[in-house]
């Protein structure tokens, strides 16, 4: 560490000339690396080292089971030849309402000709969504808590260890093996403040699901309850005639004629409360695509379907899960995703078949107005379909105008099942990542 130079990469953007080992630190730059982050290099710019802040507002965040979650971390990061680079980084929380030290360390090593394997072992305590794949996210999860007292998010502990290993095989067609170990426990609300609406409770913290039981009934088949969760998957993805270009010896794809085809099999095992261990396995294949058809016009689309072989151990976070975002307004710029149906409303024990499609362009309807014209808004067509055996058929189409001031989008969206009308939405996002 001492041979690191102080790269200033605070987050005011400061700059310094000289390395810390030089100059000696005084007691303003040390307070000001404590309170807001640097970053350490070394002299051959090789080697990296960040503390992220004890003032970083993207360690803050709240919800009804952890209350007010508050705290830091630091990033490890050295570069080799020929693509090879490990990072390392550690983080730690601190759950104010449940009094819970929640913490994670992910480390990442890159390797192989040229830098195309990916090596990553990860494990720690955390809050997790019984939607990992696609959910709420925290800060608007925090801010519909705090301002409207509704908590979406929904959350067990989990104590978890993670090894993936990712590679590619050939040109376009990579390998991801990967096993897990989770420590799972159901977990209760811990606090009751919101800024607003004080005079309500909040839902209790478990997912609204046509399988699982109102009262979360233990008889029930999914009862849910502490368990021990092991998971292995061996997933396939290929995309044929991939192009490619190579920046500082990592080889980064540049696009094909062809779509991308996946395959995965997930085998997980359960540890039951008076059950013993139970089984299930999973299979699941995708085929999507993107591309530009010319000035600002695009297109994509992705279709998949999957199944369980077997679903005696299953258990509520090992359903197949949705993106499905019924709030009026978010954060981010959600690709293939349900506007209407709650966030847990859609998973499945079953089996399941999925299609989306989307197209982008500057001219179609609304931009045809002469005072809309000029403007650098782009028209978006979405139609997205979903068929579950309890579900039945689902279909969701949708029209937005999106860029507009360049970091917003707003669209309506009306859905149907078995093709009788279900609902109709305004949806807006503000994209600011």
């Amino acid at each position: 560490i001492a041979s690191l130079r102080s790269s200033g990469r605070s987050r005011t953007g400061s700059t310094p000339d000289s390395s810390m080992a030089d100059r000696g630190a005084s007691p303003g730059r040390f307070l000001s690396a404590s309170a807001f982050g640097r970053t350490f290099r070394s002299e051959e710019g090789n080697v990296d080292f960040r503390f992220n802040g004890l003032v970083n507002p993207e360690y803050l965040t709240f919800n009804s089971v952890d209350g007010l979650r508050y705290g830091t971390g630091v990033r490890f990061s050295a570069r080799g030849e020929k693509g090879i680079s490990f990072v390392l980084t550690p983080a730690a929380e601190w759950a104010f309402a449940r009094e819970r030290l929640l913490w994670r360390v992910s480390s990442t090593l890159r390797y192989g000709s040229p830098g195309q394997s990916l090596l990553t072992l990860s494990g720690g305590r955390r809050s997790d969504d019984f939607n990992s794949s696609a959910g709420i996210g925290n800060g608007m999860n925090m801010i519909t808590s705090l301002f409207w007292k509704e908590n979406h998010l929904k959350l067990f502990e989990s104590n978890y260890m993670l090894l993936r290993h990712r590679s590619e095989i050939v040109n376009g067609l990579y390998a991801t093996l990967s096993y897990g170990y989770e420590d799972r426990k159901m977990v209760t609300n811990h606090s009751d403040f919101s800024i607003f609406r004080r005079d309500i409770e909040y839902m209790p913290n478990r997912p609204v699901n046509h399988y699982l039981s109102e009262n979360n009934d233990p008889l029930s088949p999914y009862h849910l309850s502490d368990h021990i969760h092991h998971e292995a998957s061996v997933e396939i993805a290929y995309t044929p005639a991939r192009r490619y270009y190579m920046r500082n010896g990592i080889k980064s794809p540049a696009g094909s004629d062809y779509p991308t085809f996946s395959l995965k099999w997930e085998h997980g095992l359960n540890t039951l409360p008076g059950q013993g261990y139970k089984s299930y396995d999973l299979i699941t294949g995708n085929i999507s695509d993107e591309r530009s058809i010319g000035a600002l016009s695009e297109y994509g689309w992705k279709a998949g379907g999957g199944g369980f072989l077997n679903k005696e151990g299953i258990t509520f976070p090992d359903f197949f899960h949705f993106n499905s975002q019924p709030i009026p307004v978010m954060f981010m710029n959600y690709r293939n995703l349900f506007m209407i149906p709650g966030y847990y409303s859609l998973a499945t024990p079953e089996w399941y078949a999925e299609a989306h499609f989307r197209f982008t362009t500057p001219y179609l309807a609304v931009k045809m107005l002469p005072f809309l014209s000029n403007s650098l808004m782009r028209e978006n067509l979405s139609l997205s379909w979903l068929y579950t055996p309890h579900g039945s058929s689902y279909t969701e189409i949708g029209y937005a105008l999106s860029e507009i001031f360049l970091l917003g989008k707003a669209g309506i969206y009306t859905g149907f099942r078995n093709l009788q009308w279900e609902g109709t939405v305004i949806r807006i996002s503000l994209i600011i990542n």
